[in-house]
């Protein structure tokens, strides 16, 4: 049996304000907590005595939550780490006892504020209370804000949740709005390389501009071909288009790989060393983005009548003899059709060994050479495709 993906079934927080039947936050943890515990306790006595003991059960007690982890250092688009810290915090602990305090001084019923936790990947969507915020720094992750959050469990949510859903947890939940969402980011990461294709020459000012600023031209062909594609399919990848995603996925990850080990020598200078990390950071924001955001869905036909007779079909029982017994059964199942793009041998086996290399251990001469095979031997087709 398949295990069930994670990957679509976000934790997040939201402020909810029941005399507006309103969100008043939302936040979604873009990294996973590092670790999330839930007890849920039992209001049980138990006395012992000479004569024996019994036990005293008052039902179920109040459950509690902890959540540790961090908020990165990159962030997102639009905040970097240290700003998603400081929205947690705002929204989990501040926002909470302000908003409580604001409607206590008008009259109005505190508990009209609720926080909403709401885990998809444990099915967990319940109103807490905030016991305790605490932020953490260590010498060891200098660079992250980490964040310990205890909380108590006051009933479940599980209904306010379904009548007011966090929209982006929603857009990422549903397949249509993931594809929008990462065709969007892939916008922006074409835009990314665009830039750095009509500068690396100027920055980088020697040999490896020429090679670069082909890889970038190459790179760009293939993700607007990739978007253009997915966009008109709506986010459908048949048996097709898959090639193109596959190919465009290994040469972001072989250029990331590569750009990364060309920029791991001490004595370049600091614009340069810069220039090649900020073009590697491109192609790694586009190979995620390409593996998050386009899941590889692709729909075959049933292969039940590939496996032709077995060995009790002459007494009954087992598979009758294949209809494909004397045909190649792949032809009728999958006709011949141009694909949207054309690799050379030569390309895929420069592409494989940039992709499956070891940045640390590479050598720094062979990337040029390898990054101008790749780039030379991949060439997008224009293809017109009904939907």
């Amino acid at each position: 049996m398949t295990p069930t993906t994670q990957k679509d079934r976000p934790i997040s927080f939201m402020l909810w304000d029941n005399q507006a039947s309103t969100s008043l936050a939302q936040l979604g943890l873009v990294i996973r907590p590092e670790e999330l515990t839930r007890t849920d306790p039992s209001r049980i006595n138990d006395t012992q005595t000479l004569g024996g003991a019994w036990s005293d059960n008052f039902g179920e007690g109040l459950s509690t939550l902890s959540l540790s982890g961090h908020t990165g250092w990159r962030g997102t688009a639009e905040e970097d780490g240290l700003a998603l810290f400081q929205r947690l915090y705002d929204t989990v602990f501040k926002q909470w006892h302000q908003l409580r305090r604001n409607n206590a001084d008008n009259g109005i019923d505190p508990d009209g504020i609720e926080l909403i936790f709401n885990d998809r990947m444990d099915n967990i969507t319940v109103v807490v209370s905030p016991g305790q915020f605490q932020l953490r720094r260590h010498k060891s992750r200098a660079l992250l804000a980490q964040y310990n959050i205890s909380m108590t469990i006051l009933r479940d949510a599980s209904e306010e949740a379904l009548i007011e859903a966090d929209k982006i947890t929603a857009a990422i939940s549903n397949p249509r709005g993931r594809y929008r969402a990462a065709s969007a980011s892939m916008s922006d990461t074409i835009k990314k390389q665009q830039a750095w294709s009509k500068t690396v020459d100027e920055l980088l000012g020697f040999s490896l501009s020429g090679v670069a600023q082909d890889v970038l031209d190459t790179s760009v062909e293939l993700l607007t071909a990739v978007q253009e594609i997915v966009d008109t399919a709506s986010g459908f990848i048949d048996a097709t288009l898959a090639p193109l995603l596959f190919t465009a996925t290994a040469f972001q990850q072989a250029a990331r790989n590569a750009f990364q080990v060309l920029a791991a020598p001490a004595n370049l200078a600091a614009q340069v060393k810069g220039a090649l990390m900020s073009i590697a950071s491109a192609f790694n924001d586009a190979y995620c983005t390409l593996i998050n955001g386009f899941g590889l869905l692709t729909q075959f036909p049933d292969f039940s009548d590939l496996f032709g007779a077995s060995s009790c079909s002459s007494t009954g029982g087992g598979r009758p003899t294949s209809i494909y017994a004397r045909e190649n059964p792949f032809v009728s199942m999958f006709p011949q059709q141009t694909s949207p793009v054309a690799v050379t041998e030569e390309s895929a086996a420069a592409t494989e060994s940039l992709r499956q290399t070891d940045p640390l251990s590479m050598p720094i001469d062979a990337v040029p050479s390898q990054l101008q095979t790749m780039s030379n031997g991949i060439q997008v087709i224009k293809i017109k495709r009904g939907v």
